[in-house]
């Protein structure tokens, strides 16, 4: 009866272990990314103000497994994404880098809810794990240059008790944020 009761316990841990990332006990972490070959490797592509995200369509389809097992999300745009097999998938974040002047200026009049959208929602903590985790390639866009080393995730305090977690290049430019607590 003990060992039932220990094997229980410890598969309970370990399935909420997978479950989610504790984001707010981070203050500041290194990450360490990998080299993706973006020939042969099945690929998502991000593109952001300052780089452009690199992730393996391999890594997002197991994430997304384990979290449909253990959490309410369910991924539906994302699977919607991946239902077509295509070597490389090419996603523009129009929305969280830009102010809307300077994002009418660059891309002109956009249409907000197009299909990007959709999947950045659902992408939000998907790419902070595999990010956290280091299965990523960043390049950044002012160099042309992959970016291997320096990178770091850090809390932020935002307005009114909100709290961010940022994933900054080694100059400072965040490539990826989330929300980890809201304010008042």
């Amino acid at each position: 009866m003990k060992k039932r009761l220990l094997l229980l316990v410890i598969c309970v841990f370990s399935a909420t272990s997978y479950a989610q990332m504790e984001y707010d006990k981070f203050h500041y972490k290194e990450l360490h990314p990998i080299m993706l070959d973006t020939i042969i490797d099945s690929i998502l592509v991000i593109n952001k103000r300052y780089a452009t995200i690199y992730l393996r369509q391999a890594d997002m389809r197991e994430y997304i497994v384990l979290r449909k097992k253990h959490t309410y999300e369910k991924f539906l745009s994302l699977e919607k994404l991946f239902s077509t097999e295509k070597q490389k998938y090419v996603i523009t974040d129009w929305w969280y880098d830009y102010d809307d002047e300077y994002r009418r200026k660059k891309f002109g009049n956009i249409d907000f809810k197009n299909e990007d959208y959709y999947f950045l929602r659902d992408l939000n903590n998907l790419v902070a794990h595999l990010i956290h985790d280091g299965k990523f390639m960043l390049r950044n866009k002012k160099g042309d240059k992959i970016i291997s080393e320096k990178l770091s995730m850090q809390k932020k305090d935002g307005f009114m008790g909100t709290e961010y977690i940022d994933f900054q290049m080694p100059d400072g430019k965040v490539f990826w944020s989330i929300v980890t607590s809201l304010g008042e």
